[in-house]
């Protein structure tokens, strides 16, 4: 499970249910290290900040 890998695969989810971030309040993930390769693209993607 890569970063590129998960990132593609909530992409897809996300865009499945039409979830855009006008209406996406809060991404919650784990702390697994790859995870922060995920919130990194999705912030570009989506242009949204990340806290950690």
């Amino acid at each position: 499970y890569t970063g590129a890998n998960i990132t593609t695969i909530i992409n897809a989810t996300l865009k499945s249910f039409k979830i855009s971030t006008y209406n996406l309040g809060y991404f919650i993930l784990n702390n697994a290290i790859n995870n922060n390769s995920v919130i990194n693209a999705l912030t570009i993607k989506y242009n949204f900040n990340a806290y950690y």
